[in-house]
C-alpha cells in the first residue's frame, strides 16, 4: 500500500511541476527543485496510466477496509507516532519549542472523543 501511495504522490508532484512549467513556458531543471521532488518526477515517469489506476484501486481497497473501524472510533492512536521519525538538530520530542512542551499539562493532550489504540506488544485494543 505504501508503494501505491508514494507513486501516486510522485504523479501529483509531477503534475504540479508540469503545470508550473506550462506557466513559465519551459520545463523545470534539476537545479531548480529539491532532490526529493526531482526524484518524484523521475519515479512518476515510470508510472503509466494503468499503473496509476491500479494504485488508486489499492488505496480505495485499503480505505474500505479501515472504514468500519472509524464508524466506531474517531481516531487511531499509534505509539510510533509519539517519536520523531528523523532526528534533526534543534528539534526535540517536544518540538522546536521545548518550553511549550514542558509547560503543557498531560490532560491537555488528551482528546475528548472516542479514540482507540492498539497495543503493539499484545494486539489488544484499548480505549
Amino acid at each position: 500500500m505504501l508503494g501505491a501511495l508514494i507513486r501516486m504522490m510522485a504523479a501529483a508532484a509531477a503534475l504540479a511541476v508540469r503545470e508550473r512549467g506550462r506557466q513559465l513556458g519551459r520545463a523545470a531543471r534539476a537545479d531548480e527543485l529539491e532532490p526529493a521532488t526531482w526524484g518524484a518526477l523521475e519515479l512518476a515517469g515510470t508510472t503509466g496510466a494503468t499503473d496509476y489506476l491500479g494504485f488508486l484501486n489499492t488505496l480505495h481497497r485499503v480505505g474500505r477496509g479501515v472504514a468500519p473501524f472509524f464508524e466506531r472510533y474517531d481516531a487511531l492512536l499509534d505509539g510510533e507516532l509519539a517519536q520523531l521519525a528523523i532526528a534533526k538538530p534543534g528539534i526535540t520530542a517536544g518540538g522546536p519549542f521545548p518550553a511549550a512542551a514542558e509547560t503543557a499539562s498531560p490532560s491537555s493532550s488528551r482528546s475528548s472523543g472516542n479514540a482507540a489504540s492498539t497495543d503493539a506488544s499484545n494486539g489488544r485494543e484499548g480505549r
